[in-house]
């Protein structure tokens, strides 16, 4: 079992950031800054995927894009974790750190062709308006 979280598509064909903004302020926060149900049950998620890890019982909680910002928000309690970037419509490649080639139980079985296509052949589409930095992770130890 694994559960994904990612953001649904944009309501508005605009190139506009602002229809992607307003929509990730109305699901993630509340104006006051509070967070709403969908952050609430992220973190219960992942408050219970950690919580089988620390039992030994191997339990991932893949994410992709929103799901990663729900997990940065909940680790760090406030939602200003997140730092604003524009990679609207770009085109790259991913790249794997060293823990992630050897340590990953979700990565370890890729097979290297797939691994390559991805970090050479610009196989990876981008569009995000908010981020979590290198930087930020640090800060906040994840």
């Amino acid at each position: 079992f694994f559960l994904m979280i990612r953001r649904p598509p944009r309501s508005t064909q605009s190139r506009s950031s602002a229809a992607s903004d307003v929509y990730k302020r109305q699901v993630l926060w509340n104006e006051d800054g509070s967070w709403n149900l969908v952050q609430e049950v992220g973190t219960f998620l992942m408050e219970l995927v950690i919580e089988a890890n620390n039992k030994g019982i191997y339990f991932p909680l893949w994410t992709t894009c929103q799901g990663h910002e729900i997990i940065a928000i909940a680790i760090a309690g406030d939602y200003r974790v997140l730092s604003y970037v524009n990679s609207e419509n770009h085109i790259g490649n991913l790249s794997f750190t060293e823990a992630g080639n050897s340590n990953s139980q979700i990565f370890q079985y890729m097979s290297n062709s797939l691994k390559e296509a991805l970090q050479n052949n610009s196989a990876s589409y981008f569009n995000h308006n908010y981020a979590i930095t290198t930087q930020t992770l640090s800060l906040i130890h994840i």
